[in-house]
């Protein structure tokens, strides 16, 4: 049995156009954190926000396919560790949740702090820092929440999800297909090429079929050539194609896989 993806010629191509696109912004802060701080680093993270946002619609993704995440730079006063703590994470679809001021950096800074170091520094006060400002665009993966950075700052990444689902398995969509289908035959209008097999020689009427044009449930039978703008595919006289959804199942006959 054989699996060929419909676009197995140009696979990493189309792996990069489903990967996420990433939007990270920077911007310096030199703050306390307190609780009279804190409205206005989140007014600051609600700028930046909005901001990737746009950036990304963009460039053409709806908001309900944007994530965004805030994060502040924070480490203890007299201190050169600095921890990204990660605030919230909020899809741009959701209704009201575009701005949240129940984000308790403080108890996820010292959370995140006590499982990498073990202890806490509760005699001193908590500082926001930052050296760097940056807009990055990045075809990427999310960071671990707890990632150490080289760069202390206020920061916010908007994630733009290119697909909200992956499609079914090539085993799950050859169980739904129908066992009675009988093989495509040429017609007149089909084109031919001479194509030479080796163990049946040269086939001067071999079929040509588009790979567009077959539509989910088709069965091409070998010697076939199915083509596309960037593959092609020579299927065998021993061979059957399936045409899938994502994919072609080609199944070889019992005396050519005893060969």
């Amino acid at each position: 049995r054989i699996v060929i993806h419909r676009y197995s010629s140009i696979l990493s191509a189309y792996g990069l156009a489903l990967a996420d696109r990433a939007i990270e912004l920077q911007e310096p802060s030199s703050h306390i954190y307190t609780p009279s701080s804190l409205p206005h680093l989140l007014s600051r993270l609600q700028h930046l926000s909005q901001n990737s946002q746009s950036t990304l619609q963009r460039q053409g993704f709806k908001p309900s396919h944007i994530i965004i995440e805030r994060y502040l730079n924070m480490r203890w006063e007299g201190t050169d560790t600095a921890i990204m703590v990660l605030g919230s994470t909020t899809h741009c679809g959701e209704e009201g949740e575009k701005d949240k001021e129940e984000e308790d950096f403080e108890v996820a800074f010292k959370n995140a702090y006590k499982k990498e170091f073990g202890f806490l520094l509760e005699d001193k006060r908590i500082v926001v820092d930052d050296i760097k400002v940056g807009a990055i665009f990045h075809l990427m993966t999310l960071p671990s929440v707890h990632s150490l950075a080289r760069s202390l700052s206020l920061k916010v990444r908007g994630i733009g999800k290119t697909y909200t689902h992956l499609p079914p398995s090539p085993a799950f969509q050859l169980s739904s297909f129908p066992t009675s289908t009988k093989p495509l035959a040429p017609s007149s209008s089909t084109p031919t090429t001479s194509v030479y097999f080796a163990n049946l020689g040269r086939v001067p009427d071999t079929p040509i079929y588009q790979l567009g044009e077959l539509n989910e449930g088709d069965v091409v039978k070998g010697p076939a050539v199915i083509l596309d703008d960037t593959q092609t595919i020579v299927v065998i006289p021993e061979a059957t194609v399936r045409v899938l959804k994502t994919c072609l199942y080609v199944t070889l006959d019992e005396g050519e896989r005893e060969e």
